[in-house]
């Protein structure tokens, strides 16, 4: 009897092989997929933090908008007093499905 891998133990090698590649193909995918979303997420956080930083510089007084950046809808609302409860939400698309991103906080008006 000679030695070396028999024809069956060959194909099992190979079905096994072929599985593992696919479920690397198939989570490369799942990861290629939350990058975007950890992007579109990060970029959003910003422009969250430049809307506060608008918000701040504002007269202290209630106020409500909407905006347009790009593949973002951004809206907010500032409440009046001298501690203003801001709200900043942040809306996109990804996977085919809409997204919201919330960002609360408080500002001090100081006449």
């Amino acid at each position: 009897m000679r030695g070396g891998f028999s024809l069956v133990e060959c194909l099992v090698a190979s079905v096994l092989l072929s599985v593992g590649l696919l479920a690397i193909a198939s989570s490369h995918r799942a990861v290629q997929r939350l990058d975007l979303l950890a992007g579109r997420t990060a970029a959003a956080a910003a422009l969250a933090e430049s809307r506060f930083a608008v918000l701040r510089s504002a007269p202290c007084a209630a106020a409500s908008g909407t905006a347009l950046s790009g593949p973002f809808d951004e809206r907010w609302s500032v409440a009046s007093g001298v501690v203003r409860d801001v709200s900043v939400e942040i809306h996109f698309q990804h996977d085919g499905r809409l997204r919201a991103v919330r960002y609360d906080g408080a500002l001090l008006c100081l006449p």
